[in-house]
């Protein structure tokens, strides 16, 4: 859990920074885990009414998946694998919460 809560306290201030100080900080790249964030929430909904969003989503939560797994199994303890896997997705999920997050504070608190 520290972890989760250090990826999330810098992603509160990325996002923060990238509304105000766009010149340096406004980069597509920081936004990536907050987009798939949203295409995870949305994406299932929206499937329902267009096919060609059902497929794409479909493709990338399994080439997501596939990734994470691939990523799990590079380690040799079988203990291990979930963990491995889930500590990526959930380090993904709270950065892309805390982006968001960073760009809605009207300020931020030292």
């Amino acid at each position: 859990m520290p972890h989760l809560k250090q990826v999330l306290s810098y992603s509160i201030h990325r996002g923060y920074f990238a509304k105000k100080y766009s010149r340096t900080s406004l980069k597509l790249k920081y936004f990536i885990p907050t987009l798939f964030v949203l295409g995870l929430i949305f994406g299932i909904p929206f499937s329902f009414y267009n096919n060609y969003i059902k497929m794409t989503y479909f493709v990338v939560v399994s080439v997501y998946t596939a990734l994470l797994i691939l990523s799990s199994l590079k380690t040799q303890n079988p203990l291990m694998w979930l963990s491995i896997f889930f500590g990526i997705f959930l380090t993904h999920m709270a950065y892309g919460i805390g982006f968001v997050i960073g760009l809605l504070k009207p300020k931020l608190i030292r």
